[in-house]
């Protein structure tokens, strides 16, 4: 059975798409309703929890690629592997004035500024992936 994940119809035909509101988020799902490359974990109190396996390494996978190169002022990787387009589009311009200020200009800018920005622009980065990946993980462990 496929289940749309944004409406709640369900078919049995694998379409690609809801019938009901046109969404692309369908996806195959077993009789007891839970969606394929998800984990079932019982937690204390007789709760069930559902662990979307593929969205806890998606997540983990933008948090990696949003740290290492950030510390060599590329930015914006971790938010293309999110989705996050603008975002990342914005931070990757950031890296390519930087890189071009730095190699470049021709400008005698002091490294220093240049080193504070970067600094905080890094910082701004890793806080904004860190509550897009806590929102995230809220979503792959119900």
């Amino acid at each position: 059975m496929y289940v749309c994940f944004d409406c709640g119809a369900s078919t049995d035909s694998d379409m690609g798409f809801c019938p009901r509101c046109g969404s692309y988020n369908v996806q195959k799902v077993d009789d007891a309703g839970v969606r394929e490359g998800t984990d079932t974990v019982a937690v204390a109190g007789g709760k069930v929890m559902i662990v979307d396996k593929r969205a806890i390494r998606k997540i983990f996978f933008a948090l990696t690629l949003a740290f290492i190169p950030g510390l060599v002022n590329v930015f914006g990787i971790g938010h293309l592997i999110l989705g996050r387009w603008v975002r990342a589009l914005l931070y990757i311009c950031s890296s390519a004035t930087y890189f071009y200020l730095m190699y470049f200009s021709g400008y005698d800018l002091p490294g220093l500024y240049l080193a504070m920005a970067t600094l905080a622009i890094f910082i701004v980065q890793m806080v904004d992936i860190y509550r897009i990946c806590s929102k995230s993980i809220a979503d792959a462990v119900r």
